[in-house]
């Protein structure tokens, strides 16, 4: 068997961040604030407003909620750390949070359908409340031509999956990119799973 040199190059990568803020926020503190908040705040407009939600509750624009001013900062450091990296944007120049809002799945019908953040760079989420068997959320492989000729892999690895499922933990930031399609899954446990959601945008 002849010894073939092979050398690989990642070409139009996708990449997925989970971030521990607990060292950039007051966890004790600013836990509990959030998912008091949270709850006021469903309790104030039960209706709520739709977008990608069925049956669960999603609220009205919380951009200017001092209430979580903490959580958008810390946000946007690790996203600037992430602008940076990617060359996008320089140290004195970082992101700034675009529009934000509370998710709640609260029964077993609950889930958010699959959907895309437009007109933004990247999308976050902390997870408030994540009781067990609460429910993933699922990134799907945008590439339709890849798997139009690439659709009966012998193993499922990370160069041929058509989709990605995380389960989040309390505490937890995730950044995506908003381009990317995703879903959430319905809430299995009698508890509430409580996320803050929020688009990140690069000054112009």
């Amino acid at each position: 068997m002849v010894d073939i040199k092979i050398n690989e190059t990642f070409i139009f990568p996708t990449t997925f961040y989970t971030i521990d803020v607990g060292s950039m926020l007051d966890m004790d503190v600013d836990a509990k604030v959030y998912k008091e908040y949270c709850i006021e705040a469903r309790t104030e407009d039960p209706t709520g407003r739709e977008y990608s939600n069925t049956d669960g509750w999603q609220s009205k624009e919380q951009i200017a909620n001092i209430n979580f001013k903490s959580l958008f900062g810390a946000t946007c450091s690790a996203a600037g750390g992430i602008a940076i990296q990617h060359g996008m944007a320089r140290a004195d120049n970082p992101p700034f949070i675009a529009s934000a809002w509370i998710n709640f799945n609260h029964n077993k019908r609950a889930i958010n359908r699959p959907h895309i953040h437009p007109d933004t760079w990247m999308s976050a989420v902390y997870y408030v409340n994540v009781p067990p068997q609460s429910g993933t959320i699922t990134f799907l492989d945008s590439r339709i031509e890849y798997h139009m000729v690439n659709s009966n892999p012998i193993k499922q690895t990370d160069f041929n999956s058509s989709d990605y499922t995380l389960n989040p933990k309390q505490g937890e930031l995730i950044i995506f990119p908003a381009w990317l399609q995703h879903y959430v899954t319905t809430n299995d446990h009698d508890d509430h799973r409580i996320s803050i959601v929020m688009n990140v945008q690069l000054q112009v």
